[in-house]
């Protein structure tokens, strides 16, 4: 399981990525490919000193046993990647 959290802008007026999508990938390149079988949202208000708020959405994301395996045996070393979109964008990338 993973949980992915959309980021806040340094202001108000910014607001905040809310998170649609999690993938595994093998490489950048996505090679091997994986969704999640299973995703949740969960919304989150920021709030700040002024009283102004947004709201953005967090995501849990649930991955079988059998497709991890697949994507660490597609990369090299065994080391994946975990691509968190908002939307069509990838707004991270992290190595796993």
């Amino acid at each position: 399981m993973i949980q992915a959290h959309g980021g806040a802008g340094s202001t108000i007026q910014e607001g905040c990525t809310s998170v649609t999508r999690v993938v595994l990938l093998s490489d950048p390149s996505g090679h091997v490919m994986k969704e999640a079988y299973f995703s949740e949202p969960s919304t989150q208000v920021w709030k700040n000193g002024f009283g102004a708020t947004n709201e953005c959405d967090d995501l849990i994301a649930k991955f079988s046993l059998k497709d991890v395996q697949q994507v660490k045996e597609g990369a090299p070393n065994g080391e994946f990647f975990v691509a968190v979109f908002s939307g069509a964008v990838n707004t991270k990338t992290y190595k796993r």
